[in-house]
């Protein structure tokens, strides 16, 4: 306990000394909230993210439009990361410095003819690195132990609303209303509160579930259903696809994308009348995700072969979505959702829960504990089933996961 506490005031003293590393205002937004690590992670991460364009184009899967500006992004991204992180190694210098002048980090002894501030055959330079990567130790192992504490006891209060009575989940959508809707391997289920639930009157294997207009469309295995009355009575909805096995659809900017197992990838404006954008892939598609891209377009992620892909062309060109070293998604990839208006993507895997913020390019994990195998997500709302037919709703971003959260 004696030991706990010194280390709790060593700690608190480097926090005091250090704040200003951690809340100066970063050089741009790319760098907003990150630690010291999380930037050189994300930095790395742009230069994979250039490397794989150079390769897309060398090998002919993207135009020389599409090159330059993918390549310029990822050059603007990676300057200014590293710039934040060479402003941030100048700050540190100065902090050390203050924190010998006013005795919490003790002054090297002088000896005769050597250099004020500095011992015998040692530059400051290394001296320097020295002090702030024991000071940066003892605070990354601090926050290291509060964190885990804090997810720890997070997933210890995780607790399902309902267990559904239900095979396989698919998907899961959260209406503007408010409700809650679950497709799987037999129907469709429907709940205002995540507790109770009504089936819908029909079955079939559904793997989607979209708004248009005034209506909800479900979409699945030899499914496309029509509703009016908000999902009270349901009828097949007229449509000139070549097939109706569809793994994933959801309604973004240009219109509402669907991909057609053995098919490819189609899309339409009132899901009646479908044009094929892309021929099927070799893998297995699990989930379709739509994001809104800076020309006003939408980026594509499909959950495949269980991992994440993205399509910034309309389903021209894949690549990884699936983040980089310890920022990537892990285990295998279940489900994918989207919340257009936040810009947020989400993975559900065999591991846990995990959320981008960047398209994919890296991933940070939710305190969520079990296999997920849906995720529908709406705001501060979001909800999961897991491997067991566990039904769970989050009312703050993912951060706690019981039935008073």
């Amino acid at each position: 306990m004696t030991t706990l506490l010194a280390f709790c005031c060593i700690a608190g003293v480097l926090v005091v000394m250090l704040y200003p590393l951690y809340v100066r205002r970063p050089v741009s937004q790319v760098a907003d909230g990150l630690m010291p690590l999380e930037i050189e992670e994300h930095y790395r991460s742009a230069l994979a993210d250039l490397q794989d364009t150079e390769l897309d184009w060398q090998v002919g899967n993207l135009s020389e439009a599409d090159y330059q500006r993918l390549r310029d992004h990822y050059r603007q991204r990676a300057a200014e990361l590293l710039r934040e992180l060479d402003q941030r190694a100048s700050l540190r210098a100065a902090v050390v410095e203050e924190m010998r002048s006013t005795g919490v980090i003790p002054a090297p002894a002088v000896e005769p003819g050597a250099t004020v501030g500095a011992p015998a055959g040692i530059s400051r330079g290394p001296l320097r690195v020295a002090i702030v990567g024991i000071s940066a130790a003892i605070i990354a192992v601090g926050a290291i132990v509060a964190l885990y504490t804090r997810l720890a006891g997070v997933q210890a209060a995780q607790a399902p609303l309902a267990t559904l009575p239900i095979a396989h989940a698919h998907v899961v959508t959260l209406d503007e209303g408010g409700g809650l809707w679950v497709g799987h391997h037999d129907g469709l289920l429907r709940s205002i509160d995540g507790v109770a639930w009504r089936a819908a009157p029909f079955s079939g294997d559904v793997m989607a579930v979209q708004s248009v207009d005034d209506r909800q469309i479900a979409l699945g295995h030899d499914v496309l259903m029509e509703s009016l009355d908000g999902g009270t009575s349901w009828h097949a909805l007229a449509n000139d696809l070549p097939g109706t096995d569809v793994h994933g659809a959801q309604r973004g900017r240009t219109g509402i994308y669907a991909y057609v197992v053995g098919e490819g990838l189609f899309r339409s404006s009132d899901a009646t009348s479908w044009e094929l954008r892309a021929a099927p892939l070799a893998q297995d598609v699990g989930a379709l995700a739509l994001l809104p891209s800076s020309d006003g377009g939408d980026v594509l992620f499909l959950a495949a072969g269980g991992t994440v892909i993205r399509s910034p062309d309309g389903g021209r060109t894949w690549s990884s979505a699936g983040g980089v070293g310890n920022l990537a998604v892990s285990g295998f990839v279940n489900a994918i959702a989207s919340d257009p208006s936040r810009g947020v993507l989400y993975a559900g895997s065999a591991d846990g829960l995990f959320r981008s913020s960047s398209n994919g390019s890296d991933w940070t994990r939710l305190p969520f504990r079990g296999s997920v195998v849906a995720i529908g997500a709406r705001g501060d709302r979001m909800a999961v089933v897991d491997n067991r037919g566990q039904f769970f709703l989050s009312n703050d971003g993912g951060g706690s996961w019981t039935a008073g959260s």
